[in-house]
């Protein structure tokens, strides 16, 4: 898998195989925020979270 001009797009082939795949990946962050995580310090931190989709296409990207 190598990634593709360094966008959200994967080019994907298996060893030694004469095609490849096109891997489209996209991420949006969803209107609820993030994941509050505990600290050590009784505090609490905030992760965004991101719905991530997929896609593939036959051939190079």
């Amino acid at each position: 898998m190598e990634r593709a001009d360094g966008g959200h797009d994967y080019e994907v082939s298996a060893g030694g195989a004469d095609t490849t795949v096109c891997l489209h990946v996209t991420e949006a962050k969803p209107a609820g925020g993030g994941v509050f995580v505990p600290g050590a310090d009784s505090g609490s931190t905030s992760i965004a979270a991101y719905d991530l989709t997929a896609a593939a296409d036959d051939g190079p990207c």
